[in-house]
């Protein structure tokens, strides 16, 4: 009988970016770059928080993940809100990549969706999913 593996998590870091200006118009804005450790993996998963200022209490934006010529999920993104009150307003996604990065950089992207959005700071976590198996 094959023993489950001890750990399944590989290139785990966490990076931080100030702030960023997104303007409405359907423009994609680099909002920060991951280059990933080397190390094996299945699949990769990026989490991010995202803290906007309080000029709005609510924004809608588009997220997604770009390397090279390829998007993840899609060249759509998803949408998530940044929802607060009079200091601050807060958002989280997460993004997944079903192969192995290791080595790679990718690039977080961002679009806001109806209307400006300045944003005081973005923080990623990021990490593989080892192979391994199950008893």
């Amino acid at each position: 009988m094959t023993k489950p593996t001890a750990e399944t998590t590989a290139a785990r870091q966490s990076v931080e970016y100030e702030s960023l200006t997104l303007t409405n118009g359907g423009q994609w804005y680099d909002a920060g770059d991951i280059t990933v450790p080397s190390s094996e993996h299945e699949a990769y998963f990026v989490q991010a928080s995202i803290i906007g200022d309080n000029s709005s209490r609510w924004y809608a934006l588009y997220a997604r993940i770009k390397h090279g010529s390829d998007y993840y999920p899609d060249e759509n993104g998803i949408l998530f809100h940044l929802h607060g009150d009079s200091v601050d307003q807060h958002g989280e996604f997460m993004l997944t990549i079903p192969r192995n990065m290791s080595g790679e950089t990718i690039t977080v992207q961002l679009k806001a969706n109806f209307n400006n959005c300045s944003i005081k700071s973005r923080y990623y976590t990021s990490w593989g999913h080892t192979p391994h198996c199950h008893r």
